[in-house]
């Protein structure tokens, strides 16, 4: 006597829940293109001022007094806010490109918490060379691009996650050799 599989009943709030929960899936993938492209544009824009003025930007490092002459000189060289915002905008390394961005924007925001707490009375250097001095302004801005940057990495893990078992599926079926 073979027995049948055991029936499961949804009521209906279970069935409304995952009808709502699978309605807000279709906004999550346009809302991290924007947050990512909208934040890779806000990088490019920030390094491309910091290139017309490389010294302004090394100033700017150092007038923060977080780091060594040497440490300076090499943040200052690598400018990498370029990197990230040109994969971030390119699609290249996206997750690892938003790791990187959310970590640029918390050491940002830190060094300018640090700084406005201190009292050091300097320009943020935020996008090139801006006379705007480091204030609450300034870290409102960086903190609301620095949720941006979290708000797309996390959706962009998300997304990974949901759509990873049926790309491995799909493989599974192409290639039957492959071990489950």
């Amino acid at each position: 006597m073979q027995s049948s599989p055991p029936v499961v009943q949804l009521d209906a709030s279970t069935t409304a829940d995952a009808t709502a929960s699978a309605g807000l899936w279709r906004f999550a993938e346009p809302l991290e293109i924007a947050a990512r492209v909208l934040l890779g544009f806000v990088l490019l824009l920030s390094a491309f001022a910091h290139l017309g003025n490389p010294y302004f930007f090394l100033t700017s490092v150092y007038q923060y007094q977080l780091v060594s002459p040497r440490v300076g000189q090499l943040a200052a060289m690598m400018l990498p806010m370029l990197l990230v915002g040109i994969c971030l905008v390119a699609r290249v390394m996206v997750g690892g490109a938003l790791i990187l961005a959310s970590a640029l924007l918390a050491v940002f925001m830190s060094a300018q918490a640090w700084a406005y707490a201190n009292g050091l009375n300097m320009s943020c250097g935020c996008f090139g060379s801006s006379t705007e001095m480091v204030g609450a302004s300034t870290l409102v801005r960086v903190a609301a691009i620095f949720g941006i940057a979290v708000i797309a990495l996390v959706l962009h893990v998300a997304i990974d996650r949901r759509t990873l078992p049926q790309s491995r599926s799909a493989a599974d079926e192409r290639n039957p050799s492959i071990a489950r």
